[in-house]
């Protein structure tokens, strides 16, 4: 059931059914409260500490699916621009084609995982690694050619590539790959 709590000392608060209860909270620098303690009189203790933003899981699921999105999103690109190829300078041709490719590593990254957890990690771990090591091969050529795309992101907006639309959608993909490429390195994937 629950317990209810009263304060015995700064941030530290004992429960009123068994004095031996404790609860804590300890502050960073600033004062924030970031950390939680539970234990006893007899030292048996657990403690919580507040995650960041940045650093919750759901961030970095929100982060991967719209990568996900965004990268067949671009694979269906050529589909429609296919007649605006002769015409493009070799700029736009460079800055279209490093996002495509970051778009298709991105794509089978995501299809070798799934067939990884399809097939279940003690699977793979006795047929070998194989399908792991190309996930981690692609991400990093994923990241390796999103960062590489910025330089020719920046040709775009300089010499006036595209529509301003199609600038400010081109910038937003390649945003959403770097955050992608980011969270791919958090997970030690790049």
């Amino acid at each position: 059931g629950a317990s209810r709590y009263v304060a015995t000392d700064k941030d530290v608060f004992a429960s009123i059914d068994n004095p031996d209860n404790k609860l804590a909270f300890g502050r960073d620098d600033a004062g924030t409260i970031n950390y939680m303690f539970l234990g006893t009189n007899t030292g048996a203790a657990l403690a919580y500490e507040r995650i960041g933003f940045w650093d919750q899981a759901r961030t970095h699921q929100r982060i991967l699916l719209l990568g996900f999105l965004t990268s067949f999103g671009v694979l269906l690109g050529p589909v429609f621009a296919i007649s605006k190829w002769r015409r493009m300078t070799d700029g736009e041709k460079l800055s279209r084609l490093m996002v495509f490719a970051a778009s298709v590593s991105y794509v089978l990254v995501f299809a070798f995982f799934f067939v990884t957890l399809r097939k279940g990690l003690v699977t793979v771990y006795r047929e070998g690694l194989d399908n792991v090591h190309l996930m981690l091969t692609l991400s990093f050529l994923g990241a390796l050619l999103s960062l590489a795309s910025v330089p020719t992101l920046a040709l775009a907006w300089m010499r006036g590539y595209w529509s301003l639309l199609g600038r400010i959608r081109h910038t937003a993909v390649i945003a959403v790959f770097l955050a992608m490429a980011w969270s791919l390195h958090y997970w030690n994937m790049v």
